[in-house]
C-alpha cells in the first residue's frame, strides 16, 4: 500500500525472512507490522508470504517494524515511536516461533527503557540471538545530549540468581514475637522471565526449627523464640534449573528488651551507649540519652549520630554526618552525593531529597541514575548516589537527608 514503507528493516535465520514495514496503517496510521517470507512457500525459491504481525497494542505512529532482528526461534521488532506512559519514548516487542511448520509465533514480551525519555526512539535498532536481546536508542540524552544507547536484555542464559540486597543482622527477644519480611530486591536472577523460589536453611543453627517458621510465598519469617542464643539464618533462591545462591544473616536472641517503652534498634542502642539504669530515670532524657541531647558536646544530637554511626559519648567530626557533594567538572550533567546510611534498623528510612528554593523539598525519585552501597561499620553502610542534573533552566540545586522512622 502506499507510504507502507516496506523494506525499512530486514533480517533472515535460514529460509526465514522478515520485513519491517512502519508504515503499514491498518492498525492506525503509521502502526507498523512485520511481513514473514519463507524460501520455498508456494514453490521453489518463490519466497512466499507466511505471516503478518502487527502489534497487539497497535496504534497510530507507533512505527512497528522499524527494525527487526532474528535468530533461531525468535524474532525482536522494534517501535521506535511507540506511546509509553503518555510520551513517545519507543517500545520492542519479542516473539517466539512456537510451531515451526506453520510458522505461528506468539506474543513473549514487550520492552521499553524504565530511565527512557520522550524522543530517544527506543527500538529503533534490535538485534537478538544466544538468549540476549539488545535494544538501542539513538537519542537517548544521558550523560550527554543524543549520546544514545543500547540496553541489554538476557532472556534465556541459565544464569544462577544472586543476591543484590543483603539481609541486615537480626535481633530477637524471647517472649516476644518476632517477624521479617524479605525485601523482594533481596535475589535477583538476570534470566527472562525465570522464578526463583526460597527456602529457609536452619542447618547452622538447628533449634531455629522449634519455633521460626518461613513462608517462601512472601519471604517471611515469624515466631517467638524460647531461649537466648546467636544464630545462622541461611536463605536459598533457586531458579527454575536448579541453580541457586544463599545469603546468611546472623539472628540474636536476647533474654530481655531494651529499659526503654517498645523494642527497637534504637531502643538498643540506647541501652548499649547510657545503660539501663539511666534510660529508666526520666530526667535524664533532656541531657543524655534523648533524641535531640547532646552528651558528648560535640553539636551532633543522639537521633542523628544513631543515623550515621557515630559514639553519642565521644565528641566527632560531624563530617560523619554530612552529605559529601563532589565538584562537578565541565559539562557534567550529574553529579555525586555521599553519605552514610543506617541498615540495620527496619524502622528508620533515610531519604536524599532535592530543593531549587530551600522550601519546598521532594525525594530525588527519577532523579536518580545509580547506587552503590559500601559496608562500613556494623549495621552502616556508606552510600555513593549519582544524580542527575535536571537541566540549564535549574540555576540552583540544594540537596538534603532526611531521616524518618521514629
Amino acid at each position: 500500500a502506499v507510504s507502507n514503507e516496506f523494506g525499512t528493516a530486514v533480517a533472515m535465520v535460514g529460509d526465514l525472512l522478515a520485513v519491517g514495514a512502519p508504515g503499514e496503517s491498518q492498525g492506525g496510521t503509521n502502526s507498523g507490522a512485520v511481513y514473514l517470507f519463507s524460501r520455498n512457500e508456494g514453490g521453489t525459491n518463490l519466497w512466499g508470504q507466511v505471516k503478518k504481525i502487527r502489534p497487539r497494542d497497535a496504534a497510530s505512529r507507533q512505527e512497528f517494524g522499524c527494525a527487526v532482528g532474528m535468530d533461531s526461534n525468535w524474532l525482536a521488532v522494534g517501535s521506535r515511536n511507540d506511546l509509553v506512559s503518555g510520551a513517545r519514548k519507543g517500545s520492542a516487542y519479542l516473539y517466539t516461533r512456537t510451531y515451526a511448520g506453520l510458522e505461528t509465533w506468539g506474543f513473549v514480551r514487550k520492552f521499553t527503557a524504565g530511565a527512557g525519555a520522550a524522543g530517544d526512539e527506543y527500538g529503533q535498532a534490535v538485534a537478538v540471538g544466544g538468549g540476549v536481546l539488545a535494544v538501542g536508542a539513538r537519542y537517548h540524552g544521558v550523560p550527554v545530549y543524543r549520546c544514545g544507547a543500547t540496553y541489554i536484555y538476557t532472556f534465556k542464559y541459565n544464569s544462577a540468581p544472586v543476591v543484590t540486597d543483603p539481609v541486615p543482622d537480626q535481633v530477637a527477644v524471647v517472649g516476644s514475637p518476632f517477624g521479617l519480611i524479605l525485601s523482594p530486591t533481596t535475589f535477583s536472577d538476570s534470566d527472562f522471565e525465570d522464578v526463583v523460589t526460597l527456602s529457609a536453611d536452619y542447618t547452622l543453627s538447628p533449634g531455629l526449627g522449634t519455633w521460626l517458621a518461613f513462608d517462601p510465598a512472601s519471604g517471611s519469617f515469624s515466631g517467638t523464640p524460647a531461649v537466648t542464643g546467636t544464630n545462622t539464618v541461611r536463605v536459598v533462591a533457586r531458579d527454575r534449573e536448579g541453580a541457586s545462591v544463599t545469603n546468611a544473616f546472623t539472628l540474636l536472641v536476647v533474654a530481655t528488651p531494651p529499659s526503654t517503652p517498645g523494642y527497637t534498634p534504637l531502643g538498643l542502642w540506647r541501652d548499649l551507649y547510657f545503660g539501663g539504669a539511666a534510660l529508666l530515670d526520666g530526667t535524664q532524657e533532656s541531657g543524655l540519652w534523648g533524641d535531640q541531647a547532646d552528651p558528648d558536646g560535640d553539636g551532633v544530637p543522639n537521633l542523628v549520630e544513631y543515623g550515621f554511626g557515630m559514639n553519642p559519648r565521644i565528641a566527632e567530626s560531624g563530617a560523619a554526618a554530612q552529605l559529601a557533594l563532589a565538584p562537578l567538572s565541565g559539562g557534567a550533567q550529574w553529579t555525586t552525593l555521599t553519605f552514610r546510611r543506617r541498615s540495620g534498623d527496619w524502622y528508620l528510612t533515610t531519604t536524599l531529597e532535592v530543593s531549587d528554593d530551600l522550601v519546598a523539598w521532594q525525594p530525588i525519585g527519577s532523579l536518580l541514575l545509580g547506587e552503590t552501597v559500601t559496608p562500613l561499620l556494623s549495621g552502616i553502610d556508606l552510600v555513593t548516589q549519582d544524580v542527575l542534573i535536571p537541566g540549564p533552566s535549574a540555576t540552583k540545586q540544594f540537596y538534603r537527608l532526611r531521616i524518618t522512622g521514629y
